[in-house]
């Protein structure tokens, strides 16, 4: 592969781990936000609202939401920081 080839793959390939990075941030500080305000019952039902709406998503690339990730996010939320 061409030198700038890669490094075009590369550039795409971190903007995407940057967006991850930020949206996983933003989760975490969201579910902190949660769990400080409605407690363990605000992180079950935030847990349960989103493994039930990531059984409904798909792509056309048929890849699925990461279930054991999703388990770990909460069950860090639910840990104190």
């Amino acid at each position: 592969m061409e030198t700038q080839q890669y490094r075009e793959i590369q550039k795409v390939v971190n903007s995407h781990a940057a967006d991850i990075q930020a949206l996983t941030a933003m989760v975490y500080g969201l579910l902190a936000q949660v769990h400080g305000s409605q407690g363990e019952e605000g992180i079950a039902a935030a847990e349960a609202r989103t493994m039930t709406a990531s059984k409904s998503m798909g792509s056309a690339f048929g890849v699925r939401p990461n279930a054991s990730l999703i388990s770990q996010l909460f069950k860090s939320a639910r840990q104190p920081s």
